[in-house]
């Protein structure tokens, strides 16, 4: 190899590393530093290096005014700013943030002028409100390395370049290329970036063996790529023997060194395949954000907050939850708010705005902030919140400055999972205690009437039970399709003795026609079941039973009470409700079972099988139900 090779290789791998070391400043005296670093280096001399730090920095410090400036500065400075992949990424998310309509369309065009692709574009073009032009940038780049991946293939175009066209497409997240485009990449060299990218196509085609050896494949050639173990686990859930699978990956991974940063995504799956509920939820301690709260709160969160959390004890004086990830797992932990309330003279805790009326009526004795979320695939970034008094923007897309404040004035403050944890600590055995049934939340009582008697007033026959029906959630895309149902699966329940109800949200027309052939009884128009959480609490108390998947409607029904069937199509749905030897009881889910194929059926079996034996068992336990009415 020439030394001009080398001298790019290394400079190639110092900035990787670099860029790696930006990426994990968060808070504190380091963030500030390199800031001040940044800064006062751009005065000296354009750096792209420098340009990206600044923008992270200012980013993850949620300092907008400041971020909004120094985007333009840098987006109308030197062509090299805009040339650098990296400076690219961080000022198209931070142009996301802003909602700054100019910057994003200035950054659109640049990079539909350029060769480069960012996985942000097919991200941010799924989000709700995202500007039309991250779709159609994201099929323009794919169109652009597929047709370069046809011409090369068959060409003299160099390995490299071979290579770089197939990490577009995984950039893009471009996992169904079609078999033309499939058969030419998979005639190009097996590096490791074509493994993983062959791995992750077989894992959209539901091809679980055939992904697991590819992935092993590429894990030879790159044994410290973490990303690629923690998508083996998800392969593994699929296979015979997930634990083991995922315990001897574990243990590669520990041999080989790998370095882990962040949340480990496999580490987690391993405690729950073995229930361990306490394990799995502290071990989200070592997200960004918590390590971002123990920089802002301190001592705050000294015994209350991830691995550090602690059993209660004496008395506190005021104690502050922050809630975070969506809105169904706000209703879980939820159950959890009366346990802890006895160890606070005073509790507060932020919630989705949504939730705000159904919690204060189902606390009474505790305070909730309505916070709008301002992150994740849904993010509607409103400036007329107030969020510019919070240091971080990790804790800024969960919490507005009142709430803040207010945090800022309790003695402990904890995440929402660690509600859960310290009130199992607390128990005489420090366990998940065993199933409950009671309802914990409350609708309103006047609306709750209007619907028992609305439902009663809608059905062919009023002495059957009522069961709800809900099959996926408002976003569906390759991932999540595999873990949803479809309207029509459930069409072998209806000859059975009971009624059935869509508490679907955004029911769209083929599913409208399908479910009136079939018989359902659509309320959504006089219900948002995606919105108006007061009134899906108040029609799913009125029923007898839902099946379907965890979405909020399904939460909810659970939370007033219902019985709810979960159907596992998926294996997560299975092993991270259940465990590896868990019965039906779900462990997440109050007054939840989970119902999952049955051998011979696995879920290497087609979809078609494990559909029928999923209705088979719920079937027996709706007639089981309608006959004991």
């Amino acid at each position: 190899m020439g030394i001009k090779k080398l001298r790019d290789r290394a400079i190639h791998r110092t900035r990787a590393v670099l860029a790696r070391k930006i990426y994990g400043l968060k808070s504190g005296r380091e963030a500030a530093l390199a800031l001040f670093l940044a800064r006062n280096g751009l005065k000296l001399r354009s750096s792209t290096l420098l340009a990206a730090t600044q923008v992270h920095v200012l980013y993850s410090l949620n300092r907008l005014e400041e971020l909004s400036i120094t985007c333009w500065d840098i987006a109308l400075g030197p062509k090299k700013y805009r040339s650098s992949q990296l400076v690219m990424h961080m000022l198209l998310k931070s142009a996301w943030l802003l909602k700054d309509e100019a910057l994003l369309t200035l950054m659109l065009q640049q990079l539909e002028s350029t060769t480069m692709a960012s996985n942000n574009l097919s991200f941010i073009g799924l989000r709700k409100g995202a500007h039309p032009g991250f779709a159609a940038l994201a099929s323009l780049k794919s169109y652009q390395a597929q047709a370069d991946i046809m011409i090369g293939v068959a060409g003299s175009t160099s390995k490299s370049k071979k290579e770089a066209n197939v990490l577009t497409l995984d950039l893009l997240e471009i996992h169904d290329p079609g078999k033309t485009i499939l058969d030419q990449i998979n005639k190009v060299e097996e590096t490791a970036t074509v493994l993983r990218y062959r791995a992750r196509v077989a894992v959209q085609q539901e091809r679980w063996p055939d992904a697991w050896d590819l992935f092993e494949a590429a894990l030879a050639q790159a044994p410290l790529d973490q990303r690629t173990y923690a998508e083996m686990g998800e392969v593994a859930l699929y296979l015979d023997d997930p634990l083991k699978r995922t315990t001897t990956l574990l243990d590669q991974r520990t041999a080989t060194n790998v370095p882990t940063s962040g949340y480990d995504r496999l580490l987690g799956q391993r405690y729950m395949l073995e229930a361990d509920d306490i394990a799995y939820l502290k071990l989200r301690g070592a997200q960004i954000s918590n390590k971002v709260a123990r920089s802002v709160y301190g001592h705050r969160v000294s015994c209350s907050m991830g691995q550090d959390a602690k059993p209660f004890s004496a008395l506190i004086k005021r104690g502050f939850v922050i809630g975070r990830d969506g809105v169904s797992d706000e209703i879980r932990w939820s159950a959890f708010y009366p346990k802890i309330r006895k160890y606070f003279e005073n509790l507060e805790i932020s919630c989705d705005p949504r939730l705000t009326s159904l919690f204060r009526r189902s606390y009474p004795d505790i305070t909730f902030f309505p916070v709008t979320r301002n992150w994740g695939r849904a993010q509607v970034s409103n400036h007329e919140i107030k969020r510019n008094e919070i240091p971080h923007i990790e804790l800024a897309n969960r919490l507005d400055n009142k709430s803040f404040l207010a945090s800022l004035h309790a003695d402990e403050v904890m995440f929402i999972e660690d509600v859960a944890v310290r009130s199992w600590q607390t128990q005489p055995n420090s366990l998940p205690e065993k199933a409950e049934t009671a309802p914990f939340l409350v609708p309103q009582p006047d609306r709750a009437n209007y619907w028992q008697e609305e439902l009663r007033r809608r059905m062919r026959d009023p002495q059957r039970i009522r069961v709800g029906l809900i099959w996926r959630s408002s976003l569906i895309d390759a991932a999540r399709a595999r873990h949803y149902m479809q309207l029509d699966d459930f069409a072998p329940l209806f000859g059975l003795d009971a009624e059935f109800f869509s508490i679907q949200h955004h029911v769209n027309g083929d599913e409208r026609r399908t479910g009136l052939r079939m018989g359902v009884h659509f309320l959504d128009e006089e219900v948002d079941f995606y919105d108006d959480f007061d009134e899906i609490a108040a029609v799913t108390s009125a029923l007898d039973l839902v099946i379907g998947v965890s979405t909020l409607p399904y939460e909810m029904a659970a939370a007033v009470g219902v019985p709810c069937l979960l159907c596992a199509i998926s294996p997560q749905g299975r092993w991270m409700r259940l465990g590896a030897e868990g019965n039906r009881r779900d462990r997440l889910t109050r007054n939840g079972q989970v119902f999952f194929p049955k051998q011979p059926v696995d879920y290497l079996s087609p979809r078609q099988k494990r559909v029928e034996s999923i209705i088979s068992q719920i079937g027996a336990y709706v007639e089981r139900m309608a006959a004991d009415r």
